[in-house]
């Protein structure tokens, strides 16, 4: 990993890590929060169950049970449907109930006290299970049920008849209000908290893309800023390189005329050196200045076949590019795109020193230019492929590390972009865009 992006990378991740942290607090609170009211739904539930057997057990003992048989559903001029109606209706008036009645174990209707409240479709419209615990003896309370918006709770008791025997159905029932205001709390709480969270998720990631953002450009500034000073220290250097080395080639000049031989290769080794030497003051150079943009048209296909001609002397290289016949020219800057070019070609040949292919590609897309470098080397190592593009990095001991980074530094400044993929021992592929320019005046 290039060493300037590990503070960015490390705060990104920091500040990552405190948004998730945040929303996991959010969703913990709010499940907590469910949680706790379901906790006061259960025990408010059971207490209603509670106090609604209790008050069906008290209420069935004031009915007698051997009377209620010898009446006949819906006969209501019997003076003791008359009583229990009256007596049912100021129970049912005094605790606030919803409604309050007698049927038989088959569901007959034997006293009401003219309520239109009606749950399942009709009274005594209860479960074969719930009326046989009842016809057991048993006092049972019903599941909470909904009518229209409204939520009701039933406890059904059994009038017992002499022998013990089950010989009808009290239902009392009653509105459970407080569970209607609970559930539409529940409700209030999911939607608050379903808009609270895509607020807070959508200030949370803005905030933190901004601050990705600040925070890499803050890193380019230094970066540029090192730029620059390796920049001037370059030139500097190579500036004050340049005399010393006119001066030995010179001195070896005269030294060969007085004192070598046609054939002795002694006095070679020094040009072949100080040759170098220029080159490397060369890069230097190039990396020092800043470039001058100079559009102008530019024909590709004519433009590779020029560079690659300057490696045809390679052995066992073989170069293939694909091209359209008819792949239109572009404007751009010639010297720049040169350079890339070269940059990036050299490389890919020195990445085969015992030979192979090396295939160039050229394609348009939308707005700009994709121009494919594939080579047949071993690769780049995982470990240093993020310090490719560093000034002064290099795999070679006679390499000066700046070719890519001249070419990275020129593509930026054509706005264009340069990317390689590699996997040790599989070569490399060097996908560079370049952005068209429109001709002048249109």
């Amino acid at each position: 990993m290039n060493p300037s992006l590990q503070p960015v990378k490390s705060q990104e991740k920091r500040y990552f890590a405190i948004i998730v942290l945040g929303m996991l607090l959010l969703l913990l609170a709010n499940t907590i929060t469910w949680i706790y009211l379901q906790r006061i739904r259960n025990v408010y539930e059971e207490d209603l169950r509670f106090r609604m057997q209790n008050l069906a057990k008290i209420v069935a003992r004031q009915i007698d049970a051997m009377e209620i048989q010898t009446l006949l559903p819906g006969d209501e001029s019997n003076p003791s449907v008359i009583y229990y109606q009256q007596l049912l209706y100021e129970i049912k008036e005094s605790n606030r109930l919803q409604d309050i009645y007698v049927v038989s174990l088959t569901g007959d209707l034997f006293i009401d006290v003219k309520s239109d409240f009606v749950i399942g479709g009709r009274k005594g419209n209860f479960s074969p299970q719930m009326i046989s615990q009842v016809a057991d003896g048993k006092t049972v309370s019903t599941p909470l049920q909904s009518l229209g918006d409204q939520k009701f709770l039933s406890a059904l008791a059994p009038l017992p008849d002499d022998a013990g025997r089950t010989a009808a159905i009290l239902v009392i029932e009653a509105r459970a209000d407080f569970f209607d205001a609970l559930d539409q709390f529940n409700r209030g709480l999911l939607l608050f908290s379903l808009l609270n969270g895509g607020v807070i998720m959508a200030v949370a990631f803005g905030l933190f893309f901004s601050l990705r953002r600040i925070l890499r450009l803050r890193d380019r500034i230094k970066s540029q800023e090192h730029l620059v000073q390796l920049g001037e220290m370059a030139a500097s250097v190579a500036h004050e390189l340049r005399n010393p080395l006119g001066i030995i080639k010179g001195a070896n000049d005269v030294i060969r005329r007085k004192y070598g031989r046609k054939d002795d290769e002694v006095f070679d080794y020094i040009p072949a050196e100080l040759q170098r030497l220029n080159k490397l003051i060369s890069d230097f150079l190039a990396f020092a200045r800043t470039p001058e943009l100079l559009t102008e048209t530019i024909d590709l296909r004519t433009l590779l076949e020029k560079i690659c001609f300057g490696f045809e002397h390679k052995t066992g290289i073989e170069i293939t590019i694909r091209i359209d016949d008819d792949f239109p020219p572009i404007r751009s800057d010639a010297a720049m795109i040169e350079q890339v070019l070269l940059n990036v070609i050299n490389n890919g040949i020195q990445a085969m020193p015992g030979g192979g292919r090396l295939t160039i590609s050229v394609t348009k897309s939308t707005g700009q230019v994709v121009i494919t470098i594939e080579d047949e080397g071993n690769g780049i190592p995982a470990e240093i492929k993020d310090r490719i593009f560093d000034p002064f990095f290099s795999t070679r001991e006679t390499g000066s590390g700046l070719g890519l980074a001249i070419s990275k530094r020129l593509l930026d400044r054509l706005n264009g972009s340069i990317r390689i993929d590699s996997i040790s021992g599989s070569g490399s592929t060097v996908v560079i865009t370049i952005p068209l320019v429109p001709e002048a005046g249109n």
